[in-house]
C-alpha cells in the first residue's frame, strides 16, 4: 500500500567528524583537515629500532628537519562507499587530493591544495521517490482521491565538482580556508583555525573553530533540486568549535572535548549540535619498534531536530536528538626505517533516538497541503515517525606507508564501519615526495 511516509531508509552512523574512532585518512573537500583526530587512537608514534638508541633518534631528527625544510607534493586518491536507500541516503564518491607545499617564515609551511570529486547516490524507485523533495503533494492528492500516486522522476543522484583551500601551519596553530567543490549547487566558503598549546609536559591543549561541509549524502553535500517545484535544497554546512585536553604519558593517556556547531543550509531547517567526548587508554606493550594501545571511549551528542529525511527542508544528515556510544579501540602500530603499519579495531555499543518531524519541517504552506489531504485521507501522512535503535557496532581498519628512498613514500589506507543494516567503507592510495631531501630515516 502507498503511504506518504511509508518505512524510513536505511539509518546512517554518526557524521564522520563526530567519530572519535576513525582511522586518518584524507578528508572530503571542506572536511576537516587531517589532525582532529581523538588523541587516544592518533597518539605519538615511537621511534624505530636501532643498535644504537641514542643515534636512531639523531637520524630521525635529522631527517625530520631535512623535510621540513624542504618542499613536499603529495597525490591521493580516495574511495567511499556508503550504504543506504538508492536515490536518497545512498552515497558512493571517488576523490582526489593534490597538494605542494612549502617552508615559509620560519617553522610556519604554506600549502595548495585541489581536490576533485565525484559523487553517485544512485536511481530511486518509486517508493524513494514518494520522500523526496515536494513529491508527496501530488503522490497524496492522487491517495486522497482513491488513486494511485504518479510521482515525478528524479533521475540519477549525481555530482562533481573541484574544491581548493590554503593552508598555513606553524607549531601548535594551523589555519585552513577553501571552498567547497565549483561544480555543486553553489560554492561555500569553508575553513578552520587550530591551536594546540603545550599547557605542561605530556598535557596538550586543544581549540578550535571551523566551518566545514555535511557528507553524509548527496542533499547534505553537493544539494538537490526538487523536480515538484524546481526549488534547490541542501548543501549543508556547520559551523562552530570545541576545546579538549590530553594527557599522554609513555604508559598511558586520557582526553576530554566539548564542541557545539550550527548547521544551516539552502531551504532546510536550522540545527544545532553538541558533543562530549571523553576518552582513556593504555599501552601494555611498547618498544622503541612496536605498539600496543587498548582505549575505553565514551561519546555522547544531541541535535536540536531531526533532519535525516530527503523532501523539501530536510539536510539528509543523520542528527539524533540523543546518541551514545561506549567503544573499546585496539591499535597496534609498528615503524621501522622502510615502512610503518597501523591497523585498529572498535567493537562498540550504541543508541540513539530519532523524533518525529513534519514532512515539510520549514515550508508551512506545503505542510499545511499535507495534513489536509492527511485528514482526508488514511493513506496519507504528513509526518514522518520517531524511531530509536540500541546494538553492537565495529569499526576497523588499517594503514600500511613504505619509505620507497627516504624522501617519497607510498601509502594505502582501508576503513570498514558498521552498526545494524549500516556500514560504511572507505579505502585511500598516497605518493608523497619531499623535494630535495633524500636518504632513510
Amino acid at each position: 500500500a502507498w503511504s506518504v511516509a511509508p518505512a524510513a531508509p536505511v539509518t546512517p552512523a554518526p557524521a564522520a567528524a563526530f567519530n572519535p574512532f576513525a582511522l586518518p585518512s584524507a578528508p572530503a573537500p571542506g572536511a576537516a583537515p587531517q589532525g582532529f583526530y581523538a588523541p587516544g587512537y592518533a597518539a605519538p608514534q615511537a621511534r624505530p629500532a636501532s643498535g644504537d638508541p641514542v643515534l636512531s633518534a639523531i637520524d630521525r631528527q635529522i631527517a625530520e628537519l631535512s623535510r621540513r625544510a624542504a618542499p613536499e607534493i603529495r597525490g591521493e586518491v580516495n574511495v567511499r562507499v556508503r550504504s543506504g536507500e538508492a536515490g536518497l541516503s545512498q552515497l558512493s564518491s571517488l576523490q582526489g587530493r593534490a597538494s605542494i607545499s612549502t617552508p615559509v617564515i620560519g617553522s610556519g609551511r604554506l600549502a595548495l591544495v585541489v581536490e576533485p570529486v565525484t559523487l553517485d547516490g544512485g536511481s530511486a524507485n518509486a517508493d524513494a521517490r514518494l520522500r523526496y523533495g515536494a513529491n508527496p503533494i501530488p503522490a497524496g492528492s492522487a491517495l486522497a482521491a482513491e488513486g494511485e500516486p504518479q510521482l515525478v522522476d528524479i533521475g540519477a543522484q549525481t555530482a562533481s565538482g573541484v574544491g581548493v583551500s590554503v593552508t598555513y601551519t606553524s607549531g601548535a596553530a594551523a589555519l585552513d580556508l577553501g571552498t567547497s567543490p565549483m561544480g555543486f549547487r553553489k560554492v561555500e566558503p569553508l575553513g578552520g583555525v587550530r591551536w594546540t598549546p603545550t599547557i605542561a609536559p605530556g598535557v596538550e591543549g586543544r581549540i578550535w573553530a571551523e566551518r566545514r561541509a555535511v557528507t553524509d549524502s548527496i542533499t547534505s553535500f553537493a544539494g538537490s533540486k526538487d523536480p515538484v517545484t524546481g526549488l534547490t535544497w541542501g548543501q549543508v554546512t556547520r559551523t562552530g568549535g570545541g576545546l579538549g585536553v590530553v594527557v599522554d604519558q609513555p604508559g598511558t593517556g586520557a582526553y576530554a572535548e566539548v564542541s557545539a556547531y550550527r548547521f544551516e543550509g539552502d531551504q532546510t531547517a536550522d540545527n544545532q549540535a553538541y558533543q562530549v567526548n571523553l576518552g582513556a587508554y593504555v599501552r601494555p606493550y611498547r618498544t622503541e619498534e612496536r605498539e600496543l594501545q587498548l582505549g575505553v571511549n565514551l561519546n555522547h551528542q544531541a541535535y536540536d531536530n531531526n533532519q535525516n529525511r530527503f523532501t523539501l527542508g530536510h539536510g539528509g544528515y543523520f542528527s539524533p536528538q540523543a546518541f551514545t556510544s561506549l567503544a573499546m579501540p585496539v591499535t597496534f602500530r609498528h615503524r621501522s626505517p622502510a615502512w610503518n603499519l597501523e591497523v585498529g579495531v572498535t567493537p562498540g555499543y550504541e543508541t540513539y533516538r530519532e523524533d518525529a518531524v513534519a514532512v515539510f519541517p520549514n515550508r508551512p504552506d506545503l505542510q499545511g497541503q499535507l495534513e489536509f489531504l492527511a485528514g482526508e485521507s488514511e493513506r496519507v501522512s504528513a509526518f514522518y515517525p520517531s524511531r530509536s535503535r540500541s546494538g553492537f557496532g565495529v569499526s576497523a581498519g588499517g594503514k600500511l606507508e613504505y619509505n620507497l628512498n627516504g624522501s617519497a613514500q607510498l601509502g594505502v589506507e582501508a576503513r570498514y564501519s558498521g552498526f545494524g543494516d549500516y556500514d560504511e567503507t572507505r579505502g585511500a592510495i598516497y605518493l608523497r615526495q619531499t623535494l630535495g631531501a633524500g636518504g632513510r630515516p
